[in-house]
């Protein structure tokens, strides 16, 4: 009796212990959760930013480390409240996604990374789609090369999405260079801008703003950027003749003369400061001129004198250059 009570209480310690080891191990970890990873923006204007908070949490039963967070492109822009999270605590992940020129629809993410062992990499996601309800074409206005006496006109179109009609109230000009007029389009949901060129206009680049003024609430005025670079009849280069010390030398300079605008002309006088230099006049393509200068001393002699070349083109003016005497570098034993 004895000896089947000890098999019993045997086999009995045993099952115990089985379910024992059958049991899992209590572990412990943090956890991150976040109740919605997805935000839809659904339709915004393309000139907008889309700000969105997630709020993160920590479900596990130690703290949470927030280490590198990464979206998905330069668009976008995230940043979080606290890099330590606690059990039971939370911490909000602020985004901002630029949607400046941009159209349709835009999935971005943003790379949540943890010591959550089961999810080291949380994905949130911002989506919707980018409309644009102002559409400027072109954005900025550019004439390219044009004469001081250029009287040219270019046109932008302005286009205000989902309404009936655009009504222009205003139009103005930051330069006297520019004026500026409206016609609507046929239809009445567009309005052309012409902007043109206002002569005499000042050798060098011309820059200047358009303003457009609306009586639409939220697109009370759209601003046109408008440039040029302004020439005058007879174009030269170089702007200047330098001159480098180099004793017992008499270099040589060319400079080139050539008619923006095809007309034909003639050099008819080149005026050297100095007695002892040359010129030589070759034409060249184009209808321009290749002006060879010679016999320039290389010394502070030519310092402050300038070159002087005329020519028959009625209203050009004289082109001067000047020269500048550049010193020898002192060599480096």
């Amino acid at each position: 009796m004895q000896r089947v009570k000890a098999l019993l209480f045997l086999a009995a310690a045993v099952a115990a212990g089985s379910c024992f080891a059958q049991q899992p191990e209590a572990t412990h970890a943090p956890r991150i959760v976040c109740a919605e990873p997805v935000f839809n923006f659904g339709e915004m204007d393309s000139s907008k930013d889309v700000v969105h908070t997630f709020v993160l949490r920590n479900e596990g039963d130690l703290s949470l480390e927030i280490g590198r967070i990464r979206p998905s492109c330069g668009c976008t822009v995230a940043s979080i409240s606290q890099n330590t999270v606690p059990p039971g605590g939370q911490a909000e992940v602020t985004t901002r996604l630029s949607l400046r020129g941009r159209q349709g629809e835009q999935h971005k993410t943003i790379s949540v990374e943890s010591n959550d062992p089961k999810q080291p990499t949380l994905v949130l996601s911002l989506e919707g789609t980018a409309v644009e309800e102002i559409r400027i074409q072109p954005n900025q206005l550019f004439f390219g090369r044009i004469t001081t006496d250029s009287a040219i006109t270019g046109s932008v179109i302005i286009t205000i999405q989902n309404t009936n009609s655009v009504n222009i109230t205003k139009t103005s000009s930051n330069t006297s260079n520019l004026t500026v007029s409206t016609e609507s389009t046929p239809d009445g949901k567009s309005v052309r801008v012409l902007i043109a060129t206002c002569p005499p206009l000042s050798r060098g680049t011309l820059r200047g703003n358009v303003r457009v003024e609306t009586d639409h609430p939220k697109y009370p005025s759209a601003d046109i950027a408008v440039s040029a670079f302004v020439v005058g009849d007879l174009t030269f280069a170089p702007e200047e003749l330098l001159v480098v010390a180099s004793p017992g030398q008499t270099p040589a300079r060319f400079v080139l003369v050539r008619s923006e605008t095809g007309k034909k002309f003639e050099i008819t006088k080149v005026e050297v400061p100095i007695p002892s230099m040359t010129y030589n006049i070759t034409p060249v393509d184009a209808g321009g001129y290749q002006v060879e200068v010679g016999g320039i001393p290389p010394t502070v002699e030519v310092e402050g004198k300038s070159l002087r070349i005329q020519t028959d083109l009625p209203g050009a003016a004289d082109i001067v250059i000047p020269f500048r005497f550049v010193p020898a570098t002192p060599s480096v034993q």
